[in-house]
C-alpha cells in the first residue's frame, strides 16, 4: 500500500498515538481502482470476521456464517467515478473502522471487486520468495489520517495529494482509452440507495481541500515553534 506512514519521535509518547489505532479513533481514507459492478447498492459496508488463511501464506479470509464467529472487521467503500467508455473500472474511496490485516483487500475481494494488481486477491500469485514487480503496483493508496491529538488535543491531519495510476487498468482493459465517466445509476441520486456521482467527487475534492490547508497550518505552527 502506498500513502501515509505516522511516525511518533518521541518514544515516551508511543503508546498515546498507537491507543488512537487500537480504540478506533484514528479516521482513514484509502483509495483503491478496482472492477466495476453497477448490481451493487452503495453506500456498501462490509462487516466480517476475518481470519488467517491456512491454505496460504499472508492471506486473510472472511470466515463462513457457519463458524459462529463475531464481527472484527468493517470498512464503508463508496465509487469515486468509473473508468473508461465500458465502466469496466471505478475509483473507491473506502473507510476501514477496524484495523484487521488487509481488510479493505478482503472485503472488496468478496464483492467481486479485488484491486488492480492484487497479487494475494482473490488468488495469490506470487510467493513470498517471489520478486516483486514494482512497475506493476497494487493499486491501493492511503490518502488521509485525520485525528484528535492525544498530547496537544490539537485536531491533525495528514493529507496525500498523489493519485494512482488508472493507466494501469488500461492494461488490463484494451477498450479503455481513459475517458472517465460517471454510470448512471449513480448520477443526481440523493434517495439515500445511491451515490451521486458528482456529489461523491466534490466532496472528495472539498475534503482534500480541507485536509491540504490544514496540513500547511500544522506546518507554519511546526515552523513558528521550532524558532
Amino acid at each position: 500500500t502506498a500513502g501515509l506512514v505516522l511516525l511518533s519521535v518521541r518514544a515516551s509518547e508511543r503508546n498515546a498515538y498507537q491507543r488512537l489505532f487500537r480504540e478506533r479513533r484514528m479516521e482513514k481514507i484509502y483509495v483503491a481502482i478496482a472492477p466495476w459492478r453497477d448490481d451493487l447498492t452503495w453506500l456498501q459496508r462490509r462487516v466480517s470476521h476475518l481470519r488467517e488463511d491456512v491454505a496460504a501464506f499472508l492471506r486473510m479470509r472472511e470466515a463462513d456464517p457457519a463458524e459462529g464467529l463475531p464481527p472484527n472487521s468493517e470498512t464503508w467503500i463508496e465509487p469515486l467515478q468509473c473508468l473508461g467508455p465500458d465502466a469496466r473500472f471505478a475509483r473507491y474511496r473506502m473507510r476501514p473502522v477496524t484495523g484487521k490485516r488487509h481488510p479493505l483487500r478482503v472485503h472488496m475481494a468478496a464483492l467481486g471487486l479485488p484491486f488492480v494488481e492484487d497479487a494475494f486477491y482473490p488468488q495469490v500469485r506470487c510467493g513470498p520468495n517471489d520478486p516483486e514487480d514494482c512497475a506493476q503496483p497494487l493499486q491501493l493508496l492511503a490518502q488521509a489520517l485525520a485525528f484528535d491529538d492525544p498530547i496537544t488535543g490539537q485536531r491533525r491531519s495528514f493529507p496525500r495529494t498523489r493519485r494512482l495510476d488508472a493507466s494501469q487498468c488500461h492494461a488490463q482493459n484494451p477498450l479503455n482509452t481513459g475517458h472517465v465517466q460517471t454510470p448512471s445509476n449513480l448520477r443526481h441520486r440523493h434517495d439515500g440507495k445511491g451515490v451521486c456521482g458528482a456529489c461523491a467527487r466534490a466532496e472528495d475534492n472539498r475534503v482534500q481541500a480541507e485536509d491540504s490547508r490544514r496540513a500547511a497550518g500544522h506546518r507554519r505552527c511546526m515552523r513558528e515553534g521550532g524558532r
